[in-house]
């Protein structure tokens, strides 16, 4: 029955502890900053789509150049959210410790991450369809 006692007496520790993260200031701040960079991603993305005739642009360019400039205009919000993110982190560790700003890190890794996967299958060749038989 010690065991028990002693297993129970660990676990509510460690539920403590987990609690204890959620109440600090800055897991809020890093989810308003994550926030703010999604925001700052679409608006920008926005902006530039409006602005910028692809179709007129990319005219008479080589097609594995137009290829790359789609895939990266595609995937515009997510490289400007990776790059805020990453700008925050670099900003946040300037003012406090490695800890209190894990989840900025983990965002950025998540974009960059998303980024590289999305734009190397952009440039894959295209898989042919089911056979018809």
């Amino acid at each position: 029955m010690d065991d028990f006692g002693q297993l129970l007496d660990t676990m509510t520790e460690a539920i403590r502890s987990f609690g204890a993260e959620f109440t600090t200031v800055w897991f809020p701040v890093q989810i308003a900053l994550i926030l703010l960079a999604a925001a700052i991603g679409y608006g920008l993305s926005a902006l530039v789509r409006r602005h910028i005739d692809l179709k007129a642009l990319l005219t008479g360019w080589p097609p594995i150049v137009r290829q790359m400039v789609i895939a990266i205009f595609q995937n515009l919000a997510f490289i400007i959210f990776a790059l805020s993110t990453a700008t925050m982190h670099a900003g946040l560790l300037q003012v406090t410790t490695p800890a209190r700003s894990y989840l900025l890190h983990i965002a950025t890794s998540l974009a960059t991450h998303c980024c590289e996967t999305i734009s190397s299958t952009g440039l894959s060749p295209s898989r042919p369809g089911p056979s018809r038989h």
